[in-house]
C-alpha cells in the first residue's frame, strides 16, 4: 500500500467518523447526510480497479431512539488498473483498463447501537437492499457502457452528537453486487467505502 494510499485512507477515516444517525437526542425526526472519502474495490473487482473517490447523500427518518429507516444514494470514482497482472478469463476483456464508476441507491433499516439520553456517541448498522448501476469507462468508448445490478449494503457508523440537531461522523459500508458470471468473472462484485461527513437532524 502505497504512503499517499496510505495517507488518504486514514483522512477519510480521520475525516468521517460522522453519518448514519447523527442527531437522535429526540424520539423522532428527518435526517440528512452528507459524506466523502474513499472507494476501495474488494475481490475480483480489486482486480480490475483501484482505489478511488467516493461520496454521497443519505435521508432518513427515526422512529424513536432505537430505529430508522433510510435511503442512501452514493458514487464510487475508481480508477482501472494500466495492466492487469493475473489472468482473468472469465472477465470480459473490454473492462481491462477502464475506470468503473459505481452509483449505489438503496433502503436501508438502520438501528442505533447507543442511548442518545446518555452520550453524545453515536453507534449504528444499517442493512437493506438496493441497486447499483455499474460504469465502464474508456476513451475508445463513444460513450458510457453501464449495467445495473441488485445489491445488498451493509453499514457501520460512529458519530459524535455537537449539538441537538448536528452530528459527525465515520461510516464504512460493504456493498455486495450480483453480477453477470459469463461477463464480469463472477457471480458478486464487492467494495468498501469510507466515508466522512456530517448530519443534521430536524424534526
Amino acid at each position: 500500500m502505497s504512503q499517499i494510499y496510505r495517507r488518504l485512507l486514514i483522512a477519510a477515516a480521520g475525516f468521517g467518523l460522522m453519518g448514519v444517525a447523527p442527531s437522535t437526542a429526540h424520539a423522532q425526526g428527518f435526517l440528512l447526510d452528507l459524506y466523502a472519502g474513499v472507494g476501495l474495490p474488494t475481490g475480483r473487482l480489486n482486480d480490475l480497479t483501484n482505489a478511488g473517490f467516493t461520496g454521497g447523500l443519505g435521508l432518513g427518518y427515526v422512529f424513536n431512539r432505537a430505529v430508522g429507516i433510510r435511503a442512501d444514494f452514493a458514487g464510487e470514482w475508481l480508477k482501472g488498473q494500466d495492466l492487469v497482472v493475473s489472468p482473468l478469463p472469465d472477465i470480459d476483456e473490454d473492462f481491462f483498463g477502464r475506470d468503473v464508476n459505481l452509483y449505489h441507491y438503496d433502503a436501508a433499516i438502520m438501528i442505533n447501537a447507543t442511548d442518545p439520553r446518555r452520550t453524545n456517541w453515536i453507534v449504528a448498522i444499517d442493512a437493506g437492499a438496493g441497486a447499483t448501476t455499474i460504469q465502464f469507462r474508456g476513451d475508445e468508448l463513444d460513450r458510457p457502457d453501464s449495467e445495473t445490478r441488485f445489491t445488498i449494503p451493509i453499514g457501520l457508523g460512529v458519530g459524535y452528537l455537537v449539538s441537538e440537531t448536528v452530528g459527525v461522523f465515520i461510516r464504512g459500508r460493504w456493498y455486495l453486487m450480483f453480477t453477470d458470471a459469463s461477463r464480469f468473472g463472477g457471480s458478486t462484485w464487492s467494495s468498501f467505502p469510507i466515508w466522512g461527513g456530517f448530519g443534521i437532524r430536524v424534526g
